[in-house]
């Protein structure tokens, strides 16, 4: 059981096309079709993530079928789908110091909708805690590079 509050990044766009279209780009993300723009940082943090002894970032995803609870997306696992919902939850497969989690859903509002995407950090010790605030500014580029991405592509 984490030991620290969770720690949360998150990115709200608003959508200038269907949300529907808006999740077919989330739900194709990694293996061959990457992770919009930013394979490369995803690939150093898979060789640091193999320097610790993990799997590092380990290209795949289904083929020829969508993806569901317990695929792999990289180092990344589905851990929960609800495509009637649009909403994703994956679970990091990589080395940390506590349990990270990367969700997308959408929210609407008066002036429109939006894709959320939210980061999810339960650190397990004073490390943990160390490494959210010190890959932070790191993950606000590329997740909100990433969100931008996802609903303007």
């Amino acid at each position: 059981m984490p030991l620290f509050v969770a720690k949360i990044s998150i990115h709200r766009i608003g959508l200038t096309k269907p949300k529907e279209a808006v999740w077919q780009n989330i739900v194709s993300l990694g293996g061959e079709n990457g992770w919009l723009g930013t394979d490369h940082l995803w690939k150093l943090r898979g060789a640091f993530d193999r320097l610790l002894g993990g799997d590092g970032f380990n290209k795949g995803r289904p083929r020829g079928r969508p993806i569901k609870e317990g695929d792999r997306l990289d180092f990344w696992l589905v851990s929960d789908i609800d495509p009637a919902n649009f909403r994703l939850t994956l679970k990091a497969q990589m080395r940390l110091p506590g349990f990270a989690y990367l969700d997308w859903y959408f929210e609407e509002d008066e002036s429109g909708d939006y894709l959320v995407q939210r980061s999810r950090f339960y650190p397990l010790s004073w490390w943990g805690k160390f490494y959210w605030y010190s890959v932070l500014p790191a993950h606000r580029w590329v997740f909100g590079y990433m969100a931008k991405r996802l609903a303007k592509s």
